[in-house]
């Protein structure tokens, strides 16, 4: 039997006709290469929409931010503004004038925050920086001493115990 041919005279196939039969079924790693496709996409798309929400929450919290401070430095300009007619009124004309262009230049930096997007405002600083390199540098600097300063008082005040205002009210008593 070993060198036999064993046809069966009712089962008449062809090469094309098995490789048709076995083209109609999967191949085993098929199914998982297009469920690996499909779900490779569907992160993709996934990951899309969750980094474009991102990008919106972020730029509103940027525009929230950026309003607030425009109100901040509006109403830091307009209590300058009262110093230097208080001043000028107490013949200290040049502190007077100091303080009042100070309080002008915030008043521009407040309209100018308040009319321009994030994005517009980076853009704005980054050609600052290109046409005055030195003024943008020293800004930067003195910003950071600024805010610098700014930390190290906060903790402090936040960390000191609150004194009573009873003279006879001392720790012990």
């Amino acid at each position: 039997m070993a060198g036999e041919n064993i046809t069966n005279p009712n089962v008449r196939a062809t090469g094309s006709d098995v490789q048709s039969a076995a083209g109609d079924q999967p191949r085993p790693g098929q199914d998982l290469g297009d469920s690996m496709l499909e779900i490779s996409d569907s992160v993709g798309h996934a990951a899309k929409d969750l980094g474009n929400r991102a990008v919106e929450e972020l730029s509103s919290e940027a525009d929230g931010l950026k309003s607030d401070a425009a109100a901040s430095l509006g109403a830091f300009s307009d209590a300058l503004k009262s110093a230097s007619e208080q001043l000028s009124q107490r013949d200290q004309s040049l502190a007077g004038d100091v303080i009042s262009q100070a309080a002008a230049g915030l008043e521009q930096l407040a309209r100018w925050l308040d009319g321009k997007s994030p994005n517009e405002m980076l853009d704005g600083m980054r050609s600052f920086g290109r046409r005055n390199p030195v003024a943008f540098a020293s800004g930067s600097l003195l910003a950071g001493f600024a805010l610098g300063r700014l930390g190290a008082a906060m903790p402090a005040r936040a960390s000191r115990p609150k004194q009573s205002t009873d003279p006879n009210a001392r720790e012990g008593r």
